[in-house]
C-alpha cells in the first residue's frame, strides 16, 4: 500500500467526529449556547471557536426581522477570499463543524446598520 493511503473500508476518528457532528448537531441546536453578534462590514470577527471539543457544530442565522443578507465566512482571520465561503443567511442558516483548535470568522459583505446574527454552538 502506498505511503499515505489507507484501505477504503477504514475511516479515521476525525471523519467519524465530522459525521456525528453534522448529523447530531442540527438536532441538538435547542440545547446549544446562543449569542447575538453584530457583524462588521469588511473586517472579520471571530464568531465561534472550538477550544477542546472533539467536534463543535456551529449554526449562524439571521436575527428575525433584521436584514442581513450575504455574509463571508472563513476559518482564517485574514478573510482570504480563496478560502472563504459566501452565504446568504437571510435564505438559510450557515452551518459548520469545527475540529479542535479551529475558529470561524465572519463579516458582512454589504454595509448596513444593525447586521446582527444569532450564533449557536453545541458539542454533539
Amino acid at each position: 500500500m502506498p505511503l499515505g493511503s489507507r484501505p477504503e473500508d477504514k475511516i479515521t476518528t476525525e471523519e467519524i467526529r465530522l459525521l456525528i457532528a453534522s448529523v447530531a448537531g442540527p438536532m441538538r441546536l435547542a440545547y446549544g449556547s446562543h449569542r447575538e453578534i453584530l457583524l462588521p462590514t469588511g473586517q472579520p470577527i471571530e464568531v465561534a471557536k472550538n477550544s477542546s471539543a472533539p467536534a463543535l457544530f456551529v449554526d449562524v442565522r439571521a436575527v428575525p426581522d433584521v436584514a442581513v443578507g450575504t455574509v463571508i465566512f472563513n476559518k482564517s482571520e485574514s478573510g482570504d477570499a480563496r478560502t472563504a465561503i459566501t452565504h446568504d443567511i437571510s435564505v438559510a442558516p450557515f452551518q459548520q463543524v469545527l475540529l479542535p483548535t479551529e475558529r470561524l470568522f465572519a463579516f458582512a459583505l454589504i454595509p448596513a446598520n444593525g447586521q446582527r446574527v444569532i450564533v449557536t454552538d453545541i458539542q454533539p
